[in-house]
Order: structure tokens, then C-alpha cells, then sequence
């Protein structure tokens, strides 16, 4: 019965588009059926890259304004941190008409706040007080969610190469653990990582496959293999489960040793959070 419980898929929090208030919404996902609450608005445009901190707190990013925000998981309303809308200061770095740079984000298990670029490759830490973030390296990789456990950090790429890979945040380093499967096509994942250490993802196909509902998947930390639990509606971005633990003592588990780099191409949500006024970022042109 104790496996059972460990088993047994969580709820989660991701964002989705939300026709009535012209913005994104936070909902909250079961990830055993797919189905979904809305919990409420949350006043910025494409929200994406969803991660809990150490106490609770859920922060996300604004690919539209480029802006860290922090979540009230009780109503959905956002407020952008330290310096306000902008305050990554990644503005210019992203691709196409509308900047864009598709955005994952992590807490890492002692705590620092890490972000990743699937169409850039590229990997930043992030100061969670100020949203400044500062540019460690390429990837060489297009990672798109991002997840921590006690051993490490996972990313899953998208792209030519998709997968899950292992990074090494000091050298922003990928190695390829290996393929997820059956699953390709989609163009961005949202991950996260549960109270056992199990990876989960949503899987968005839209655009180009703007019907094409997300897949819900867990994830083999050891061999990057998914398993379908469920789907739910198109376009979900980010997921957020809960906090990462504190830091392994010994090794994690070992990857496929396929080093790709840039040279070679909540449950435990609000106890510490106030509430939030609402703060509308800029909509995306």
C-alpha cells in the first residue's frame, strides 16, 4: 500500500491561455486523468518555466515581457519581482518577431533558481529577489523544461535532438540520458520532479498541432523512457509539483555518456506567501 502511495501521480500547477482576461491563467492539473481546475487570472501574457522554492513560493516566467513573477497558488495572481515587468534583462536575446526564447526554470536542490532557452540553448542563473538573470553558458542543446531532484538536474530537449539530458549547472553542460520514446513532435515540455524524486512533464504540440491535446507523461530518470499517465488540453505550459529536496549525499544515477555542449552544435505551496496585487505584463504583439 506505502508503494502505492508513492506511485500514485500528483497534482500539479501549469498555465494556460485564458480568453477572458486577455492573459494566462494558473490551473491546477491531476495527473493521473488530465482534468484541470482553474484557479485563477494571473495578468501576464505567455507564461511559461514554473518552479517552487525551497519554503513554497511558486515563481514563473513571462516569455511576453521577459519578467520573473511570483504566483499565489490561492487565487492565480502574479506580481512581478525585484525591478518589475523586464526584470530579467534578457530582452533581444530571443528569436523572431516576437523575441521569443521559450523559457524553463528550476530550483536546484541547494536552492539557487536556474533558467533555460529552447530556442537559444542557452543557460542562466537567476537571483530570485531581483529576477536579474546572469548567463552561464550554452547548452548546445534546446532544452525546454527543466526539473530538480536530490541528484541533480534534468532538462528535456527539443528540437533535432529530443530527450532527456542530464546538466551540469557550473559548466552548462548536457548529457544525454536518452530518448523519451514514442513521444516526438512536441515543441515545448514542462517538468517537474515529485516528493520521491519522479520526473513528470506535459508535453505541448501547439503550434504547429494547435488541436493536438498535451500529453502528461513520467519520466525514467535513468534512461529518459516516457510513460503516457494522461492528457490533457492543448498549450499547458510549465508544471510545478513541488518543492525539490535538499541535496544527495552520494552520487545520482549515471547517464548515458553522450556529452552535447556548446562546441559540438504544490503541494507545499503559501505558507510564507502573502497575498498579491494583480500586475498586468505587457501582451505579447
Amino acid at each position: 500500500m506505502a508503494d502505492e502511495a508513492l506511485l500514485a501521480p500528483p497534482m500539479a500547477y501549469a498555465a494556460a491561455p485564458d480568453s477572458a482576461s486577455n492573459s494566462y491563467k494558473l490551473i491546477n492539473i491531476d495527473l493521473a486523468s488530465g482534468a484541470s481546475t482553474d484557479v485563477g487570472a494571473l495578468g501576464f501574457v505567455d507564461v511559461e518555466g514554473f518552479a517552487v522554492a525551497p519554503e513554497g513560493t511558486i515563481y514563473a516566467v513571462s516569455d511576453a515581457s521577459k519578467t520573473l513573477i511570483a504566483v499565489n497558488p490561492f487565487s492565480g495572481r502574479a506580481v512581478a519581482v525585484g525591478s518589475g515587468v523586464g526584470n530579467l534583462s534578457v530582452t533581444g536575446e530571443g528569436v523572431g518577431a516576437f523575441d521569443s526564447l521559450d523559457l524553463g526554470l528550476t530550483f536546484s536542490c541547494d536552492g539557487r533558481l536556474w533558467m533555460s532557452s529552447d530556442t537559444t540553448g542557452k543557460l542562466w542563473q537567476v537571483d530570485r529577489n531581483t529576477g536579474k538573470a546572469t548567463l552561464i553558458g550554452n547548452l548546445g542543446t534546446l532544452i525546454s523544461g527543466l526539473a530538480a531532484t536530490a541528484n541533480g538536474v534534468f532538462g528535456i530537449s527539443v528540437g533535432p535532438l529530443p530527450g532527456l539530458y542530464r546538466i551540469n549547472l557550473d559548466t552548462a553542460t548536457a548529457t544525454a540520458v536518452g530518448s523519451l520514446g514514442g513521444f516526438a513532435g512536441f515543441v515545448d515540455a514542462g517538468m517537474d520532479a515529485d516528493s520521491a524524486g519522479n520526473l513528470w512533464a506535459v508535453l505541448d504540440y501547439s503550434p504547429p498541432q494547435v488541436s493536438r491535446q498535451s500529453d502528461l507523461v513520467r519520466i525514467d530518470a535513468a534512461t529518459g523512457l516516457a510513460t503516457a499517465v494522461s492528457r490533457t488540453f492543448p498549450e499547458v505550459e510549465g508544471l510545478a509539483i513541488g518543492p525539490v529536496p535538499t541535496c544527495a549525499t552520494g552520487p545520482g544515477p549515471a547517464a548515458t555518456p553522450v556529452p552535447v555542449n556548446a562546441t559540438s552544435a504544490l503541494l507545499l505551496m503559501g505558507l510564507g506567501l502573502l497575498s498579491f496585487g494583480l500586475v498586468r505584463g505587457r501582451a505579447q504583439s
